[in-house]
């Protein structure tokens, strides 16, 4: 990550999420969605087969013979080394701070969390399970973050839901889950900005142009910010689009201080007076307006900076397109303090 990039985000501790490139991804079955309120209730996932109760046995990536015998002795009517492959991926491949996924009835909805426990066996008594609670015994404590409606998924998650395994490996599908959790977000030395378009049935194409030029024309404004060492190009920024009404945009660059810079520009170009907390080398914060990030070199250019803050704001109403949360958390903030 830049140098330049780190320092601003520690200074005015910008919102921005930095991920750990180190973190797998799940997606685990409710039995067709039967335990997929109880899941996130009790904030857990858990799995089945209850007759193996030691962890330790499926320590190994591969089962041995006389754990296969074991498995087929409780369930001789089912594959053992599929069992043995779920449960050792429940209790040894996944990890805390992975995230998981559970589906609802017809994967109407999906839940993300992060798991916060190793695996342990949970007591169950019969009579909770006469009134439909999850039998399943093999647990991990998750702390829950977000839903999303099937309707508004991703994509190109649809196909990672077709799978029918209890367990699944969904790091093929990281990337799509980042930007489902996240909008503005740094991993493995790359910046995103993610802005969501919910403007219903077709966008004009002249609209969705102006958009996509307008947060690329601010290129040249981000290095008149103060800081920047570096003289930012145009191509220096990538993009992928996806608005099938709705969507989004995706800007990211190998240059995290460009994004980083992005994003206080349209912060400060769509927002009002926006708050941030500096912080000192006593550790005590104090608050400024965001505008004071800008430098006197771009303040005195109020002609166009009201030009840039016009088109910003207009371009954003077209196609509804929205900031992302975790800088919309700047806006809430300057809203509730004047």
């Amino acid at each position: 990550m830049e140098t330049n990039a780190q320092s601003s985000i520690d200074t005015f501790g910008l919102p921005i999420v930095e991920i750990d490139s180190t973190r797998n991804y799940w997606l685990v079955r409710t039995n067709a969605g039967a335990y997929f309120d109880e899941f996130y209730i009790k904030n857990f996932i858990a799995i089945g087969w209850n007759e193996c109760k030691d962890f330790t046995k499926f320590r190994e990536e591969k089962k041995n013979d006389n754990i296969a015998q074991e498995i087929e002795g409780f369930y001789p009517k089912e594959q053992s080394g599929r069992i043995y492959g779920q449960i050792h991926r429940f209790s040894f491949e996944m990890q805390i701070g992975d995230i998981v996924m559970i589906p609802s009835e017809n994967s109407s909805f999906i839940r993300f969390g992060v798991i916060v426990s190793d695996p342990y066996i949970r007591e169950v008594s019969a009579t909770e399970i006469d009134e439909g609670s999850c039998p399943y015994i093999k647990t991990r404590n998750v702390e829950w973050i977000k839903i999303v409606e099937k309707s508004k998924l991703d994509p190109y998650l649809f196909r990672m839901m077709q799978s029918h395994q209890t367990i699944n490996n969904a790091n093929d599908y990281a990337h799509y889950i980042d930007r489902t959790l996240h909008n503005f977000f740094m991993k493995e030395g790359k910046a995103y900005l993610v802005l969501r378009v919910e403007k219903q049935g077709d966008i004009p194409a002249f609209d969705l142009v102006n958009f996509v030029n307008g947060v690329i024309d601010l290129v040249p404004v981000v290095n008149e910010l103060p800081g920047i060492k570096k003289e930012y190009e145009k191509d220096d920024l990538d993009l992928k689009l996806n608005v099938q009404s709705p969507g989004f945009t995706e800007f990211f660059s190998n240059a995290p201080q460009l994004i980083v810079g992005i994003g206080l520009l349209i912060v400060v170009l769509t927002g009002s007076k926006v708050k941030v907390k500096t912080k000192k080398t006593d550790d005590s914060s104090t608050e400024i307006n965001i505008k004071g990030l800008l430098g006197d070199n771009l303040l005195k250019k109020a002609d166009e900076l009201e030009k840039l803050k016009n088109i910003q704001q207009e371009n954003f109403t077209k196609i509804k397109a929205e900031l992302p949360e975790e800088l919309k958390s700047l806006l809430e903030k300057d809203n509730r303090e004047d």
